[in-house]
């Protein structure tokens, strides 16, 4: 799961719906042990070059508020 935005706030609202669509699954009974992000840290994509954020993590590995989001989702 992932969106390449400059929008965080529009990342941040992606993750927590998907998020939670998993959790309603794992609660509906379906066996679902992790799940995977498109990427953590905002890469270089081949058509696009820099200009398409993904990550949690801007370049310069600075967290994003999406990452704060995602972290309240994660089991201690």
């Amino acid at each position: 799961m992932g969106l390449g935005s400059e929008d965080d706030a529009q990342r941040a609202a992606y993750l927590s719906d998907a998020l939670e669509q998993v959790h309603q699954a794992i609660a509906g009974g379906m066996d679902i042990t992790g799940v995977h992000l498109w990427t953590g840290i905002d890469n270089y994509e081949w058509l696009d070059g820099h200009t398409v954020p993904f990550g949690l993590f801007d370049r310069d590995r600075a967290p994003k508020p999406s990452a704060h989001l995602l972290r309240s989702f994660i089991r201690p």
